[in-house]
């Protein structure tokens, strides 16, 4: 099967997927595959919102302190940013330019709890 491109007429309009709308296309699609698409959508929506329920608590809020020399003197930067918990003992994945050149780190976890980092 072969879906072929909408005429210049008719940009903007998906109606060339379900209709022979130029000559040579080989076949249009069949509506029912819309109620097969919905299917495999709630499929997919449902497996979505599982992976979610299951790591949201694992994912933190990171807030940092920084430190940066400016010609004024030194100044302290915030910053934030996210990570999740990846082991029992509390070890944290987040990307390094997060924590780079951190001089505090705290992290915030779902609960409300919140701890220092290192």
């Amino acid at each position: 099967m072969s879906i072929t491109a909408p005429s210049k007429n008719s940009a903007g309009s998906i109606d060339f997927l379900f209709n022979q709308a130029e000559a040579g296309a080989s076949q249009p699609l069949r509506r029912e595959t819309q109620s097969d698409d919905s299917d495999l959508l709630d499929a997919y929506s449902r497996s979505v919102v599982s992976a979610v329920a299951r790591v949201s608590p694992a994912v933190v809020n990171i807030d940092v302190k920084q430190r940066v020399s400016a010609r004024r003197g030194d100044r302290e930067l915030s910053g934030n940013g996210s990570g999740f918990v990846i082991t029992p003992d509390g070890f944290i994945l987040t990307n390094s330019h997060v924590v780079h050149n951190a001089t505090a780190i705290t992290v915030n976890l779902p609960d409300g709890r919140e701890y220092p980092g290192k």
